[in-house]
C-alpha cells in the first residue's frame, strides 16, 4: 500500500482522512509518472527546469541573467518571433515545439520569478556560508523518493515504508529541487499561493518527511531542509528537524484543517471545519 507525502503533509496529521489517501500499486501513479500531462503539470515542470537553469548558473551571472530574461520577455511579447537565446536555455524545449510560444512562457515566469528571489537569496548565503562552495552548488529537479530518477543520480526503488494507520506504508513523492555540494544534501519545497499558519506547518511537516527518508536512504549525506516561498522572510525558511511519524499509528486521530473540504466524512466529523463541497487544492 502506497501514500503521497504530499497527502499526509496536507493532512493536519489526521488519520482518519488518510485512511481514504492510502492506494494500492495497481493505481494509477501520479501524473509526474506518466506521459499524460495537462497544461497546469507541463508549467509545473517549466518552472522547475527555470528555476534550476538560474541556479546553476555562477553565482555572478544569477541576477544579471535574471533582469535580462525580464527584458526579453518584454521583446517577446512585443514580436512572438522574437525569442533570445537566453529564453530559448532557461525555459523547456517543448515550450518551443509546439503551440503559442509566449503565453507558456509569461505564464511560467509569473509564478517563477518570485520564488527565484527566494532561491537566489538561499543560494547566497549557503556560498557565504560555505565559502568554498561558490558556483559548486549542484541542483537537481523533481527526485523522487520511490523509483529511479530521470536524471539518473538517483535509484530508490522500491521505496521506504513507514508505519501508519496500524500498517507499513509506502511513501511515494517528488523533492521539488535537491542542493548538492560534497556530502551535504538540502531539500527543498517550492510553494506558491497565500501563506497562512496551517499551510506553513503543513508545508514544513512535508520537508520534514522528505528529510527523514532521505536520511534512511543515503545516512552518509548531512541534510536539511527548506520551503521557498514568496512571502516567507528573504523568500526562505531553514529546516533542520526530521518528521515524527508516531501521531499517524492510530486510525481515528481527527484534526481539523484545510484537508476537511475533500473529507468524505466532513458532513459527520466533530472536528470537521468545513461542510462545503470538495475544492482540488488544500
Amino acid at each position: 500500500m502506497n501514500l503521497a507525502v504530499s497527502s499526509i503533509s496536507g493532512s493536519s496529521l489526521c488519520t482518519k482522512y488518510l485512511r481514504e489517501q492510502i492506494y494500492s500499486t495497481s493505481k494509477s501513479d501520479s501524473p509526474k509518472d506518466t506521459e499524460i500531462q495537462n497544461i497546469s503539470q507541463i508549467l509545473g515542470i517549466g518552472i522547475h527546469e527555470m528555476i534550476q537553469f538560474f541556479l546553476e548558473l555562477p553565482s555572478g551571472a544569477r541576477r544579471k541573467n535574471l533582469e535580462q530574461c525580464q527584458i526579453d520577455l518584454e521583446i517577446l511579447r512585443k514580436n512572438h518571433e522574437d525569442v533570445s537565446d537566453l529564453l530559448i536555455r532557461a525555459f523547456p524545449k517543448n515550450y518551443f515545439s509546439t503551440g503559442l510560444i509566449y503565453p507558456k512562457i509569461s505564464k511560467t515566469w509569473e509564478e517563477a520569478n518570485p520564488l527565484l528571489q527566494g532561491c537566489i537569496n538561499f543560494l547566497e548565503v549557503l556560498e557565504e556560508k560555505f565559502p568554498d562552495s561558490d558556483g559548486q552548488w549542484r541542483i537537481l529537479s523533481e527526485i523522487p523518493i520511490h523509483k529511479e530518477s530521470k536524471c539518473g543520480s538517483y535509484d530508490h526503488t522500491p521505496g521506504v515504508t513507514r508505519h501508519i494507520l496500524q500498517q507499513e506504508i509506502t511513501l511515494r513523492g517528488y523533492i521539488d529541487l535537491i542542493f548538492e555540494w560534497k556530502n551535504i544534501r538540502i531539500l527543498g519545497e517550492l510553494k506558491t499561493g497565500k501563506k497562512t499558519k496551517q499551510k506553513e506547518s503543513n508545508w514544513k511537516n512535508q520537508v520534514k518527511i522528505y528529510m527523514d527518508v532521505w536520511t534512511e536512504l543515503h545516512p552518509e549525506h548531512t541534510v536539511y531542509g527548506v520551503i521557498l516561498q514568496k512571502n516567507l522572510k528573504k523568500g526562505f525558511k531553514n529546516l533542520t528537524k526530521c518528521f515524527d511519524f508516531s501521531p499517524l499509528a492510530e486510525l481515528n486521530n481527527t484534526v481539523g484543517g484545510p484537508q476537511c473540504r475533500n473529507c468524505k466524512f466532513r458532513e459527520t466529523c466533530q472536528q470537521s471545519t468545513s461542510l462545503g463541497a470538495p475544492i482540488t487544492n488544500l
